[in-house]
């Protein structure tokens, strides 16, 4: 019951525009919050920055947190967001050479309509 003591103070000190707030939260949190950020991207810069954005966007977003619930949970959703959008944000930026696209293939022949019990004629037509 301590550490929710703790949080509370550290959040109402976020609300009231104190650095120091989020100063204690980021000892408190980043360590787990950086390992679920590897964990979801399997890259220590990468999980570093999501985790550097997610505790700032924490820190704007203190006055939509409900002080009933715990904190805990809250930094590990926001990483778990950041994590999904910057891969979401990476694939709509992903773009293909035009030196690599895959030569046009040949249109496909046309099969004369034949018997479907027929697959002799099929195969014969399909050489």
């Amino acid at each position: 019951m301590a550490q929710h003591a703790e949080d509370n103070d550290a959040i109402r000190r976020c609300q009231r525009g104190d650095i120091s707030g989020l100063e204690m939260l980021i000892a408190r949190y980043q360590v787990a919050a950086t390992r679920l950020a590897y964990l979801l991207t399997g890259d220590r810069p990468l999980a570093e920055d999501l985790v550097q954005e997610s505790f700032l966007k924490a820190y704007h977003a203190i006055g939509k947190f409900r002080p009933e619930q715990p904190f805990a949970s809250w930094p590990h959703r926001i990483v778990t967001n950041a994590a999904r959008q910057h891969y979401q944000s990476a694939q709509m930026r992903h773009e293909v050479s035009l030196n690599h696209v895959p030569a046009r293939r040949p249109p496909l022949r046309r099969i004369p309509r034949r018997d479907p019990r027929d697959l002799a004629a099929c195969l014969k037509t399909c050489r």
